[in-house]
């Protein structure tokens, strides 16, 4: 049985992400771990214009499986449930990458933008684009690899 957590993300409390910043993140909760990870390319936290756009992003993450959003909250559920993948995507909103708060980079090894420079530490949803598409095709690969092996295990031919 998987532990529940608790409904609002502990990275969405942090007062830093409420100070009004256009920028959104998704961070992805793996079964059975209640540390939220953040979309990342190459060790970057990919970062999204608006919300609209990260919830947009969020459903191509997992294909394959159906999306429910509690809008209320900026979560959304998949389903069928991978009892070994990510269920659950939180969009993080009012992140500034120029300001990242005290403590976020020692959890999470992400830091504040320089202004002016190329960014370090975080990557722009369009130049990511294909690196997310590529992760949500991989992650269903994954997960289907793993129900056919259940079934395989469990004397049902995959497919009949």
């Amino acid at each position: 049985m998987i532990a529940q957590r608790p409904r609002t993300s502990a990275v969405k409390s942090h007062d830093a992400f409420t100070s009004g910043n256009r920028y959104c993140i998704l961070a992805y909760y793996w079964a059975g771990n209640p540390k939220a990870q953040f979309f990342a390319i190459d060790g970057k936290i990919v970062v999204f214009d608006t919300i609209e756009i990260a919830r947009d992003y969020a459903p191509q993450l997992a294909p394959g499986r159906l999306p429910y959003w509690d809008v209320t909250e900026e979560i959304c559920y998949f389903s069928p449930l991978d009892p070994q993948g990510f269920n659950r995507v939180d969009v993080v909103t009012g992140y500034d990458p120029y300001n990242v708060p005290v403590g976020f980079g020692t959890d999470y090894g992400v830091f504040s933008e320089a202004k002016s420079m190329a960014w370090k530490y975080h990557a722009y949803r369009l130049d990511a684009h294909e690196a997310l598409m590529a992760f949500g095709k991989q992650m269903e690969r994954e997960r289907m690899q793993r129900r056919a092996a259940m079934m395989i295990a469990a004397g049902v031919r995959p497919g009949v």
